[in-house]
């Protein structure tokens, strides 16, 4: 499933170890493709993808509605120092 490979692939562990191994100029610098072929993915079957996945999006909707929440404690505090300094 390709939410799942992106997952895996945005992984930092994995970003981290692409970026040692990039080819190119400041700029312009490129993963190798043969860093992606030698990668080795942990394949679950279809259903364990599908299940990693829904808990990754309930996951990232919970820290959606965080910074939410963060936002507007933020704007309360401005407001509060504003009228009170």
């Amino acid at each position: 499933m390709p939410r799942y490979l992106f997952g895996y692939l945005n992984r930092a562990v994995i970003r981290q170890e692409a970026e040692k191994v990039m080819a190119g100029k400041s700029g312009h610098r490129r993963v190798p493709v043969r860093f992606y072929q030698q990668l080795q993915i942990p394949l679950p079957s279809l259903d364990g993808q599908k299940k990693i996945i829904r808990i990754v999006e309930r996951h990232e909707s919970e820290i959606g509605r965080f910074k939410d929440r963060l936002r507007e404690l933020e704007k309360k505090k401005d407001g509060l120092l504003k009228e009170y300094l």
